[in-house]
Parts: C-alpha cells; structure tokens; sequence
C-alpha cells in the first residue's frame, strides 16, 4: 500500500513541475521579447517591463502549453544563437552580458540589426517546430 501512495505523491510532484517548467518557459520567452523590444528605454522600466511581461505570459503559457514552448524556445533560441554568432563575428564578451544581463538593451540598441534578425529566425524557428510538431505517426500498412 505504501508503494501506491508513493507513486501518487510521485505522480503529483511530476505533474506540478511540469506546470512549473511550462511557466517557466513563458516567462523566458516574454522576458527575452520585452527585452528586446523595450532596449531603447531606461534599463529599470526595461527591467521591471520584462518581469511583468514575463509573469503575464508564463501564466497564459499555462493555458497554451504547446504554442508557449514552441514561440519561447524559438524566441530565446534565436537570440542566443545571434549572441554566439555575434561572439564569432564581433568578439562578443557573452559573459559579461551572462553576469550582468541588464545590460542586454545596450546591446540590442547598439546593433540594430539584431531584434529584426532576432525576430526573423524565431519566426522560422517556430514554423519549423509547428511543422514537425503537427505531423502525426504514419500507420504501417501490413
């Protein structure tokens, strides 16, 4: 008996950090899009914009689980490989934007080529995952 309650409790824990992970998520994609889009403001209303844009869209990430994976990871994966790309290119200092990432709208504002690149290949990277998400397995014909 002991056993069934503990993979109930198991069952449970998993299922709440799964919700936790899909908040998660939606936080980072609406925090990574603020960012992006307020660089041209001061960097404490781009700060507490991002957060609240965060929250906001990890809670509506909640109710659209597949689309807020998708959108998040092509948004943030976008940028993180524009910022190695930039590394690359440019001779980015990537940790110095990792140990203080209040200065990410600096960056963006002194590239303007980035939100618009940024924005671009997330938007490929979502068709992408939207194509190979939406396709069901094939039935083997005997």
């Amino acid at each position: 008996m002991g056993w069934l309650l503990g993979a109930v409790a198991g069952g449970v824990l998993a299922n709440l950090l799964y919700l936790l992970a899909v908040f998660l998520v939606g936080f980072g994609f609406g925090a990574v899009l603020a960012l992006l889009l307020l660089a041209n403001v001061d960097p404490v209303a781009s700060g507490l914009g991002s957060l609240v844009a965060g929250v906001v869209t990890g809670l509506v990430a909640l109710k659209l689980q597949r689309v807020a994976v998708v959108m998040s990871t092509a948004v943030v994966g976008a940028f993180r490989s524009l910022m190695a790309l930039m590394y690359f290119t440019h001779g980015l200092d990537w940790l110095y934007y990792y140990r203080a990432p209040e200065q990410l709208p600096a960056l963006v504002e002194a590239n303007a080529w980035l939100l618009p690149a940024t924005l671009v290949l997330a938007g490929l990277g979502a068709i992408a995952q939207f194509e190979e998400t939406g396709r069901r397995p094939e039935k083997k014909r005997d």
